[in-house]
Parts: C-alpha cells; structure tokens; sequence
C-alpha cells in the first residue's frame, strides 16, 4: 500500500491567490493530501505557528466561503490530490448559508473529510449537532478502544493520531512508544492511520511509514512559507515544492 502524505496550509495564508501556488507546489512535490485549515481567531489545538496564519488570514479579510474559491481555482489539481479540511466549530456553524449548504458543498467540492479538533468523539455521540460529512477523529495514546471501535459510524476516511500531546508545532523527536500504539489502534479500527502533530523532518516521516497509512506535516510548511513571505510567489512555490520532495523521499 502506498503510503499518504499530507500537507497542511492555512486558508488564506499569505492570500488566496498565493494558496493555489503554494498548494500546487506540495502536490507537485509529492503531497498525495492537501489539509486545509478554516482559520479561527481561537484555534485551541495549533501552536505559535499555525496561529500566526490564522491571524493574518483573518486580519486579511479571509472567510470560510473562501474555501471554495480556492478549490475552483486549483482546477485540474482538485484531481491530483485528496483534500480534507480542518476548522474549529464556530465557523461552520456560523457559515452564512448555514451548516447544511456548507456541508452539501463540501460534498460538491470533492472534499474528502472534515477535521473538528473542539469537536471530541463524546460530543459526536450526543449528535447535539450533527454533521452529514465524513468525520476524521483524533486518538490519542490515552483514547480506549471501546471508543476507537465506534470510529467508524463516521465514516472517516482515516484516523487522525496525535503524535505529541499539547498544540501543533514542531518537535525535535517522536514518543519512544509511538509504534507499539499505532500498532495497537489500527488492530482495533481496522482504518488507515494518518499521524500528525510535531512532524518536520524526513527520518521521522519514514519512522512512521513503518507502520503508520500516513503522515500529515503543517507546521514546519507554514514556518517556510513565514520565512519567505516576501520572496516572488514562484519561489515560495518552488520551495515548497522542494521541502515536500525531501520529506517524503
């Protein structure tokens, strides 16, 4: 089986227009996944990194219909890639539309699945709201296996593992016990695995391949992209065309 790589941006970090190139430019390199982060003045689960784009996106001007400008615009990418998105509740419940039509474009987009870190499993189980979209859970090493088993009423495309407690953002090394509980969580799902939180280097998207479907990587992208805001769009597009060709060989 062909393993995943997933790269997350910011919707509307730098911009839009720049997004689309940026995206690009991670498929280009090796991204079979796109993650696509609605930002949200209180993102709860991203470190330092990611919560700068968010804030500049906002500040910016960036709203959730924003998304699917963005998907029109990627044209014959939307075909090279899987795209999922990640947004925190406020948003989509507050889509001027309303939940259901942004769940019924969502649909019409192509989009695969939908990632709500304020969303936990127990309040997915009360169905006091309910989302009629693919939904991509989180365990954890502390997540029981009762709960794992009822994954898959989501129809989640994948689960999500966090690789390191606390926010997103990069980390220098992985658990010592990572494998042994990835192992564990896909005996009891029988679902692909996707591993996320603190990945930035290539050795250790490789330990992960070894037993992990995927690897999502966010954080150290947006930081390259922080360092050469200011470059010509073509090279930020390049280069992360580049680090994603070197994560993933």
């Amino acid at each position: 089986m062909k393993k995943e790589f997933l790269s997350y941006f910011t919707l509307g970090y730098p911009g839009i227009e720049e997004d689309v190139e940026i995206i690009k430019g991670a498929i280009d390199g090796g991204a079979t996944g796109i993650e696509i982060g609605i930002p949200f003045s209180d993102p709860i689960a991203d470190g330092g990194v990611i919560q700068y784009a968010h804030h500049i996106a906002i500040t910016r001007g960036t709203k959730t219909g924003d998304l699917f400008t963005l998907m029109d615009l990627l044209g014959e990418y939307r075909g090279k890639a899987k795209f999922y998105v990640m947004s925190y509740l406020n948003p989509i419940i507050n889509y001027p539309k309303g939940l259901d039509v942004f769940v019924r474009k969502l649909k019409e987009t192509g989009i695969c699945g939908l990632i709500l870190p304020d969303f936990p499993f127990a309040e997915a189980k009360r169905g006091k709201v309910k989302v009629d979209f693919p939904l991509i859970l989180f365990a954890t090493p502390d997540t029981q296996d009762t709960d794992i088993l009822e994954y898959k009423e989501y129809n989640p495309p994948f689960v999500y593992y966090i690789a390191q407690y606390g926010t997103t953002g990069e980390r220098a090394s992985l658990p010592e016990d990572i494998k042994e509980k990835i192992i564990n969580i896909k005996e009891v799902t029988k679902l692909p695995l996707y591993v996320g939180f603190g990945i930035s280097t290539k050795e250790q998207v490789r330990a992960l391949y070894d037993v992990a479907d995927g690897v999502i990587v966010g954080s150290h992208l947006i930081k390259l992209i922080m360092k050469h805001e200011k470059d010509k769009l073509k090279n930020v597009r390049d280069i992360i065309k580049e680090e994603v060709k070197i994560l993933t060989s």
